[in-house]
């Protein structure tokens, strides 16, 4: 016996769409504080809704498209907590507004709502970086321009956010299977191919251990600069400080073979820092495979 799907009825199908219209209509922030405009709801949605013993259906509607917003706002603040604390949680809320009138979500999956907003931001601060002139009036250039911070550590915090985000999105594994540290040397022709979950940062600034629950304090520069890899880890995600020299070789590694990448960076090299390279390069191809890092050989 077939079962026959019907159809919504034309009058919930509206209603619906209204309603979802009116929860993604951005909250006004003219009194300094994010808040619905109910002067602006549909009578229309107001007479269709049911009476609530409990709730005036103005003041439920209100409170049900307020924490539709601050949900969202929550959840980018916790996607983004280093970008979005240098910046401000006033001043993100409003560029994640922004972003979500382009983008809203299609379902109540909110990880969807970071669709878009890095590359949104990157792009944007290349242009203020390079000093470019051409979409000076957009919203976002402008915006970034206005919290007088430095590109670099801007840069940095939505650059070490997302590598954070990454490491989450992928399973963890390797197809590399070497049993004793001799059998490396067979593979120094060869030219690895990173795990997705992996990410190398560096920060001129205090930003990689930077939580939304922390209490607002100065962002301080290293006098040097630092590095740290987010990976996947076999129950969790991992996010580890590495030394400048381990950092260099892994980046040489994105682009070329393990053999040329040691080259390379032997090149820079002072005496005391060559000789550094010439006694871990092995521990550190070996931390590497161990920790699947590196996924696979091209």
């Amino acid at each position: 016996m077939s079962s026959k799907i019907h159809s919504a009825p034309i009058w919930l199908k509206e209603l619906q769409e209204n309603f979802g219209n009116l929860i993604q209509t951005p909250l006004n922030a003219v009194s300094g504080k994010f808040e619905v405009e109910e002067n602006k709801y549909s009578s229309y949605i107001i007479n269709e809704l049911k009476d609530n013993n409990h709730v005036d259906k103005y003041d439920g509607i209100k409170i049900y498209h307020t924490q539709y917003w601050y949900r969202i706002f929550n959840a980018m603040q916790k996607y983004y907590p280093r970008f979005s604390y240098i910046v401000g949680y006033w001043e993100f809320n409003h560029l994640v507004i922004k972003h979500i009138i382009k983008f809203p979500p299609n379902n109540y999956n909110l990880n969807e709502v970071i669709n878009g907003f890095y590359f949104k931001i990157i792009n944007a601060l290349n242009i203020v970086s390079n000093d470019l002139e051409k979409n000076e009036k957009d919203f976002w250039v402008m915006s970034l321009r206005s919290y007088n911070l430095p590109i670099k550590m801007l840069k940095q915090a939505i650059q070490i956010d997302e590598a954070q985000l990454r490491s989450f999105k992928d399973k963890y594994y390797s197809n590399i299977d070497l049993n004793s540290k001799n059998d490396i040397y067979d593979f120094f022709s060869k030219t690895v191919k990173f795990s997705k979950s992996f990410g190398l940062v560096k920060e001129d600034w205090d930003l990689s251990l930077i939580d939304k629950s922390h209490v607002k304090k100065t962002i301080i520069k290293h006098r040097t600069p630092k590095y740290f890899v987010f990976y996947r880890t076999e129950t969790s995600t991992a996010i580890e400080n590495i030394e400048p020299l381990y950092a260099k070789f892994l980046s040489e590694c994105s682009k070329n073979n393990i053999k040329t990448s040691i080259k390379n960076i032997e090149r820079y090299c002072n005496n005391l820092e060559l000789e550094k390279v010439n006694k871990k390069i092995i521990d550190w191809i070996s931390i590497a495979i161990q920790k699947k890092w590196w996924r696979d050989f091209r």
